[in-house]
């Protein structure tokens, strides 16, 4: 994706209605679209968290007058989970305590706040459970995917399980035969089930591709939901499209 359309596209991003129109007016695959949106969420939240929290008192008195947490969290334009578990917290429950009852609202005896919560959790498309479930299960899409590609072309690869406690950092996929893409050794490949944004792709060649390199040699990584065309990346590192696995895709 050339910069110029991502930059439109984050700009455009406001809520998560806004999701289904730009991939629509743009043609974009919506899960691509939805991916920017929830690294956009996720990186105004880590950005406000502590701003937002130091206005709990005050939240708590809202809520103790009657406003609702989904009421209050759209006020402050903060994702609504983490907007009650502020409130919560405040209100002196613990977090293992919130979380609980996050992932279990019906059997909150409270009706008020098992109606509040489940209020939250429904409107929460990132941090709430169903959300998180899904981007786990996204994730093990991908693998599944590059293994089978791998499979088909019948290279010969170890995956991540496999080898994980052989090595401080270990990928996805670790190719028993390195294979040539376009003149680069490709050694391992990794699979990213999100799109690859500059932040992303620095904070995984930080955490990830470095480490990699300096253990494996060169290698790949495979962002499932497109890429930032002109991202600079680590020597020994390069980008394979999607399209790159044979129609692959999750």
């Amino acid at each position: 994706m050339k910069r110029e359309k991502y930059l439109e596209i984050v700009s455009a991003l406001e809520s998560v209605e806004d999701v289904r129109r730009i991939s629509e007016t743009m043609g974009i695959d919506e899960r691509t679209v939805f991916s920017i949106y929830a690294q956009k969420v996720v990186r105004d939240a880590k950005k406000r968290y502590y701003v937002v929290k130091s206005m709990g008192k005050v939240l708590l008195k809202r809520w103790m007058r009657g406003e609702s947490l989904l009421s209050i969290a759209r006020s402050v334009n903060f994702p609504p989970v983490l907007t009650a578990q502020i409130v919560l917290t405040v209100n002196r429950m613990s977090k293992r305590k919130f979380w609980e009852f996050i992932n279990n609202v019906d059997r909150i005896d409270d009706e008020r706040l098992r109606k509040e919560l489940a209020e939250v959790v429904n409107a929460d498309h990132v941090y709430s459970p169903c959300a998180m479930l899904a981007q786990a299960q996204m994730g093990r899409m991908g693998e599944k995917a590059l293994y089978r590609w791998l499979s088909r072309h019948k290279i010969a690869y170890r995956r991540e399980s496999e080898i994980r406690n052989m090595y401080p950092k270990t990928p996805d996929a670790l190719l028993l035969t390195p294979i040539m893409v376009e003149g680069d050794l490709i050694n391992w490949i990794e699979s990213k089930a999100c799109f690859g944004d500059y932040y992303e792709i620095r904070r995984h060649s930080i955490n990830q591709f470095i480490p990699y390199v300096n253990i494996f040699g060169s290698g790949a990584v495979v962002y499932w939901f497109d890429y930032v065309e002109d991202v600079r990346l680590p020597k020994g590192v390069r980008i394979l499209s999607p399209r790159f696995f044979d129609g692959e895709r999750l």
